[in-house]
């Protein structure tokens, strides 16, 4: 899909304004691919931006700070959530505090996460696998 200048310079602005916890975490995640994980920040994913983003196990790390706890802010979420679980793209949302306060347990669940869900992508292939191979040489 081919990104409108609009977005792409609001791609480079997101990248350049970082939050302190952003520039935190993106410090940890960017480290030797977070243990073989390549991560993308500040990533377009059809019309929305997302924080950070690994393809590997379709995963979506967001952090959310005071900007989204009011109504409008919440709605716009759950409605960037409900497209990209469409996409098969889950998404884990964190608040600010949590990078300063319990960065370990932030980086171990994102690890749980990408392992959990490449396991479910390998489980989904072998079935298919095994359904192709089934169908291509059924026992009679």
């Amino acid at each position: 899909m081919k990104r409108d200048e609009s977005q792409k310079s609001n791609v480079r602005r997101l990248r350049k304004d970082q939050t302190p916890a952003e520039t935190i975490l993106w410090y940890q995640l960017r480290q030797d691919h977070f243990r073989n994980y390549k991560f993308r920040r500040q990533h377009p994913i059809g019309p929305y931006i997302v924080d950070f983003y690994c393809h590997q196990s379709l995963l979506v790390v967001e952090l959310d700070g005071e900007s989204h706890l009011s109504d409008e802010a919440r709605t716009h979420d759950q409605c960037r959530s409900d497209y990209l679980i469409s996409l098969g793209i889950h998404v884990e949302r964190f608040w600010n505090h949590m990078i300063s306060e319990h960065l370990e347990s932030v980086l171990e669940r994102i690890d749980e996460l990408c392992q959990l869900r490449i396991g479910m992508k390998r489980k989904s292939n072998e079935i298919h696998s095994f359904d192709t191979t089934w169908k291509n040489n059924p026992r009679t």
